[in-house]
């Protein structure tokens, strides 16, 4: 029952649908051009308390997943494979055979929303996929 079974968690369904994780801690941007299709970043947000009583504390922790996708010289197919993989990602993530049956303190995932966009206004053959999900969890204090 730890904070970082969040992390472990998305990166482990991520891993499920074949991406390949950037590890640099907090810049996304600096992703190498030679691993960009398929890659995914974890930026770990916000944890509000909810409550807590004499043995724990209930935690909700946002947790941002960005997915990269080439489009190679067609970026509307680039854009249409980021959804079909979000979709995947998304599946795997909310799954109830996965996210309720973890004995690691997550108690719930829930998709709140996605977005797709260019990498920057110079490269529109980059797409990146940004999902925010809250991950329900209980640390044992």
């Amino acid at each position: 029952m730890s904070l970082s079974s969040a992390r472990a968690y998305l990166r482990a369904r991520a891993e499920s649908v074949g991406l390949k994780e950037w590890k640099d801690g907090f810049n996304f941007s600096n992703i190498p051009s030679n691993i960009y299709d398929k890659a995914f970043h974890i930026e770990s947000g916000q944890m509000v308390g909810v409550k807590n009583n004499q043995s724990d504390q209930e935690i909700n922790f946002s947790q941002t997943v960005r997915i990269f996708v080439k489009g190679f010289r067609d970026p509307a197919t680039g854009i249409d494979r980021a959804i079909n993989l979000t979709e995947d990602y998304i599946k795997q993530c909310v799954a109830v055979s996965n996210r309720v049956t973890q004995q690691n303190g997550i108690k719930n995932v829930v998709f709140e929303n996605a977005s797709f966009d260019a990498d920057s206004a110079s490269n529109d053959n980059l797409v990146v996929a940004s999902l925010t999900f809250r991950v329900f969890l209980i640390l044992q204090t």
